[in-house]
């Protein structure tokens, strides 16, 4: 085992998201094992937590596509108090139902600063750098064991890496707020603007918050256009569900349906269409999530003509490794006649492997 202690960064990017950067160049030049453990020390809205990181790598000579193995490991080894993660989740559960009882100038219900830093983090994930590409990679929560973790396959050892902790808004008076900007949107109070769709149904909405979270939002309603008049849009290319989502997460910085597979490629276009970046990421992240035999061929299409390089990195090496399966499907035949270059690049891919 390789212990460092130097050679871990920590940078907080905003309140409750933290980046860490391990350099492990060093290390495996001066001994090449397979096994590295640093401490990691949080600072800012996090003082005093304490995580134990693991890097582990192994070669696998069966695969020559993807010669290595990783897996990485994250565990907090001390927390502000002892109070366990079930205790401070419905620690939190208990104040959140409760400030939403409350008048929202009243801040005796509010939890501690120890209370709100007890929270594990809400996301953890990783940048893998490969082939001039970056790859974010999810680490799993293990409820079981308390601790973070992902494995992996390469075509290099990484001599660095780059982890991100995410603690999300924990801050109860910014959870009242987002809240309130939700209820708004739920209960339809106070809207000045509408959008209306093929089938029908209409939705209002805020043109600030809207303006706010998107650019094409913003520039449509200080326009000259009819929309900025009006203040009733038509529209006639998203449907009215996948629509109400990307409102949502402009309100909230969430999207409730963006796992299900019928909402996820038509909010990513969505979110293309009105300049919503981050949910754009979002949904290749969920997308990279639901590769599967089944649909495998149709995500590596439909990330081709979008022009997604992370998604069509993903899909592409999913087919490859189970290209056997799927050049027996009716999908596989549909690809050749109608995306030949596509085609022509897998089967340069293949004939490499062998």
């Amino acid at each position: 085992m390789c212990n460092a202690s130097s050679n871990v960064q920590v940078e907080e990017l905003r309140i409750g998201l933290f980046r860490v950067h391990w350099d492990l160049e060093k290390n495996m030049r001066i001994k090449k094992c397979g096994f590295f453990k640093n401490k990691l020390h949080l600072h800012g809205s996090q003082s005093g937590r304490i995580y134990n990181i693991f890097y582990i790598f192994e070669s696998q000579d069966f695969d020559a596509l993807y010669p290595y193995n990783f897996g990485i490991r994250l565990e907090e080894i001390s927390c502000i108090c002892d109070s366990s993660v079930a205790e401070t989740n419905e620690s939190a559960a208990k104040y959140q139902q409760k400030a939403e009882r409350q008048k929202f100038n009243d801040t005796s219900f509010l939890p501690t600063e120890t209370e709100r830093k007890n929270v594990p983090p809400v996301r953890v994930w990783f940048e893998f750098e490969e082939a001039n590409t970056t790859t974010d990679l999810e680490l799993e929560y293990d409820k079981d064991d308390n601790h973070w973790k992902v494995y992996f396959f390469g075509q290099r050892q990484p001599f660095g890496i780059t982890l991100f902790m995410d603690f999300g808004t924990k801050e109860m008076d910014e959870k009242i707020i987002i809240n309130g900007l939700e209820g708004m949107f739920v209960t339809q109070t106070l809207c000045d603007v509408h959008f209306q769709f093929k089938d029908g149904q209409s939705v209002g909405a805020h043109i600030v918050i809207l303006s706010a979270g998107s650019p094409v939002f913003s520039a449509m309603f200080q326009s000259g256009l009819l929309e900025s008049k009006s203040r009733i849009v038509d529209i006639d290319d998203i449907e009215f569900d996948v629509f109400r989502q990307l409102l949502i997460y402009l309100y909230t910085g969430m999207a409730p349906k963006v796992t299900e597979e019928s909402i996820t490629q038509l909010l990513f276009v969505a979110s293309d269409k009105y300049g919503v970046e981050a949910l754009k990421n979002k949904c290749v992240n969920v997308l990279k999530t639901q590769l599967k035999i089944s649909n495998a061929i149709s995500i590596l299409v439909w990330a081709h003509f979008h022009s997604i390089p992370k998604l069509l990195k993903k899909a592409m090496k999913f087919v490859l490794i189970n290209c056997s399966k799927l050049s027996r499907q009716p999908e596989w035949m549909e690809l050749m006649k109608n995306y030949p270059e596509l085609c022509l690049d897998i089967t340069q891919r293949i004939s490499d492997l062998t």
